[in-house]
């Protein structure tokens, strides 16, 4: 799937960002990239733009990717990835590192994809 990410050569996107875990609830964000860099982000629906410090840890596509690997390569209890059938991104990944820790999950959501 990768490979039909890569061949899009989509190098300017947008996608709200969500991610789940046994943390502090916090909003959904609104992801601007331009050549592989998060350019501008907001909150929604506060709308709440993040400032130049914030937007270094939000993710890009091949970031998420990235955090694909990861799992694989630490050999997660379990993951799951749901892609994108046009585009090959992940539009769903779900993370659980140990079977014996309930609350050590994580879920990452790629929605509004354009």
């Amino acid at each position: 799937k990768k490979t039909l990410w890569s061949d899009s050569h989509l190098s300017h996107y947008k996608f709200t960002y969500q991610i789940g875990c046994f943390c502090l609830p916090r909003e959904d964000v609104v992801i601007s990239v331009n050549d592989g860099q998060v350019v501008e982000a907001f909150n929604t629906p506060s709308g709440t733009y993040l400032n130049q410090e914030t937007l270094t840890g939000l993710p890009t596509v091949e970031v998420l990717f990235a955090k694909a690997q990861e799992a694989i390569d630490k050999h997660a209890y379990s993951l799951s990835i749901t892609y994108n059938p046009q585009y090959g991104f992940p539009e769903h990944i779900s993370i659980r590192w140990s079977k014996d820790v309930p609350d050590d999950g994580v879920d990452y959501f790629i929605k509004d994809f354009q």
